[in-house]
């Protein structure tokens, strides 16, 4: 009687970098998503709108997200995923930055629409691209 076993391949240095990494990614621009809600009372007086309007940009993100996740997807479908994420990455970076340095509400609102668009993106390849 023969025993076979089957091993799986152990997780390399360059898989493990490559999770991190997206680990690192997923987390940042989580974020930056989540921000806003922990700086209302700051965020409204250095802008001088109410808390409402900054409470917006938690809303504008979730609707942006939504509507331009699978959008973006299919539109980058036919372009190699490590360079769409990483694109999507750099992105969000910096529309982050804008978004950090924005002095006026018009200017902030613009740049998390473009940051969440770059993060509904990221998500939507983000697992599989990790499962794979």
């Amino acid at each position: 009687m023969t025993q076979t076993t089957t091993t799986q391949p152990g997780m390399t240095r360059t898989t493990w970098a490559a999770l991190l990494t997206l680990a690192g990614a997923a987390f940042a621009t989580v974020t930056v998503e989540l921000l806003p809600a922990g700086l209302l009372p700051s965020m409204a007086h250095d802008l001088e709108v109410s808390r409402g309007e900054v409470g917006l940009l938690v809303t504008a993100w979730a609707l942006t997200v939504a509507a331009l996740s699978l959008t973006l997807e299919r539109a980058t479908r036919r372009l190699p995923r490590r360079g769409v994420m990483l694109g999507a990455v750099l992105v969000s970076a910096g529309a982050a930055l804008l978004a950090a340095v924005s002095p006026a509400y018009g200017l902030l609102v613009a740049a998390r629409v473009v940051a969440a668009g770059a993060h509904g993106l990221l998500w939507a390849l983000l697992v599989p691209y990790a499962a794979s």
